[in-house]
């Protein structure tokens, strides 16, 4: 893992995960009624502040529920896809661990990784992500599919 420093506090992890299968066994997993993961739109906001509304058309899933010991999934159907986020979420977190000690960060708050789906169309509009209302100190991207088209950070 290289990272690739694009000024002021942005650094570019490139190849730091192989995503697999991980996508076809999340979307699986989403479908099913009684899912352990589920798409739900996603809010924009924080704590006691969150909301649905036009600015953000993206949908989310939680992977909160897959960042247990496999031991405590009592659900086979679960294993597959806690085998393919973990081997993300392992890598990623050398990511964030090298940015967090590049940059002397000791973070209080973790709010977790979550998996964001933009169908045709959908967007999050400009915005930044720390602010008086938005306390976060640290974003993570990491991008799960190859070819898409539009999108843009800055």
């Amino acid at each position: 893992m290289k990272p690739i420093d694009l000024g002021k506090c942005v650094y570019l992890y490139e190849n730091t995960f192989t995503p697999g299968n991980f996508v076809n066994l999340l979307e699986e997993e989403c479908k099913n009624d009684w899912g352990y993961l589920s798409w739900f739109r996603t809010l924009v906001g924080s704590g006691d502040n969150l909301r649905a509304d036009n600015y953000r058309s993206s949908l989310g899933c939680e992977l909160s529920p897959l960042n247990v010991p496999e031991s405590e999934i009592s659900v086979d159907r679960l294993l597959p896809v806690r085998s393919a986020w973990d081997k993300i979420r392992i890598d990623t977190d050398k990511a964030v661990w090298h940015y967090r000690n590049e940059h002397v960060l000791n973070l209080t708050k973790d709010e977790g990784y979550r998996v964001l789906k933009y169908g045709r169309g959908a967007e999050y509009r400009g915005h930044v992500d720390h602010h008086p209302s938005n306390q976060r100190v640290l974003s993570v991207i990491g991008y799960l599919n190859d070819g898409y088209a539009g999108g843009e950070l800055v």
